[in-house]
């Protein structure tokens, strides 16, 4: 829902950068260069992105774009290109404004990312004149890259509206930004604060139901003589039992979705530099689960 919600919020800036004759918005774009990102990429360059969930998410994306250009009238190939281009430059560009209101605003839309190891240089905020304060929060020097934070984003995140991946995609205190969507649960790698959770509702996948019950008939009346101390350890007995055979499938589950990964073979390592990154975030997140669960 958010991801549509933002692309709603998109939609009128990306046709006003496609259409708007003004000359200050011409000029602007002709300074953009249209980033390399999944919706303007080539049949063979997305099957690439096989067997990440975002080749899923990319394809529903090309084919929303088709519907909106169908709804606005686009019928000619070259006004498609030009909205397409114009929804890359604000999905990678466009800052959250006012009132969340995304926003275009040159030269600050030049900076780079930074995250975890990689310290930013800048900040920025919001005046209420609708004006941007930028301000330098370490030293600079000419040449210098600029560094700004676009938030704790996932590869899969940064790939679909950035267009670039990172190697080295981590918070300092060890967590990974990158996700990965598996069986309804988002598996993240991290500490055991980040990771426990995840653990448990991915055992509860595979847990049978009622099977970690004992077999004392709580209705009984007679029951004086009961050793409770034995009911909760049949209780426990069972659970216990039940969880392993839990662990046990869970395990060969996501040995299971590895498998797709590792038949790419040779052909991963001549794909894009970004799907390689991309990729072998994902199957990290299967090993970290994988040995966990051994």
């Amino acid at each position: 829902l958010s991801e549509r919600l933002q692309h709603v919020r998109d939609m009128p800036l990306a046709y006003c950068l496609s259409t708007e004759r003004c000359e200050a918005i011409a000029t602007y774009i002709a300074t953009t260069e249209t980033p390399l990102l999944p919706l303007s990429w080539s049949d063979e360059e997305i099957e690439l992105l096989q067997p990440s969930p975002l080749y899923k998410v990319v394809e529903k994306q090309r084919q929303q774009h088709l519907d909106d250009c169908r709804v606005l009238g686009m019928e000619e190939n070259e006004m498609r290109r030009k909205f397409r281009d114009a929804i890359c430059i604000v999905n990678s560009r466009a800052f959250v404004g006012r009132d969340d209101v995304p926003t275009m605003v040159p030269l600050l839309d030049l900076c780079n990312h930074a995250r975890g190891p990689q310290k930013k240089n800048l900040s920025y905020s919001w005046q209420l004149d609708g004006s941007v304060l930028v301000q330098s929060i370490a030293p600079l020097h000419v040449g210098d890259i600029l560094w700004i934070t676009y938030g704790a984003r996932s590869n899969s995140h940064l790939l679909q509206h950035y267009g670039f991946c990172l190697i080295d995609n981590v918070e300092p205190d060890g967590s990974s930004n990158d996700t990965l969507p598996w069986r309804g649960v988002l598996l993240q790698v991290g500490p055991k604060s980040y990771t426990y959770g995840i653990l448990t509702s991915l055992l509860g996948l595979f847990s049978g139901k009622g099977d970690d019950t004992c077999d004392y008939d709580f209705t009984n009346a007679e029951h004086e003589d009961v050793n409770w101390e034995d009911v909760a350890a049949s209780a426990t007995s069972n659970k216990v039992d039940n969880d392993l055979r839990a662990l046990d499938v869970l395990t060969a589950q996501l040995e299971d979705s590895l498998l797709p990964y590792y038949k790419k073979g040779d052909s991963v390592s001549r794909i894009s530099q970004q799907c390689c990154i991309l990729l072998q975030s994902e199957v990290e997140i299967l090993q970290f689960y994988v040995c966990v669960c051994r």
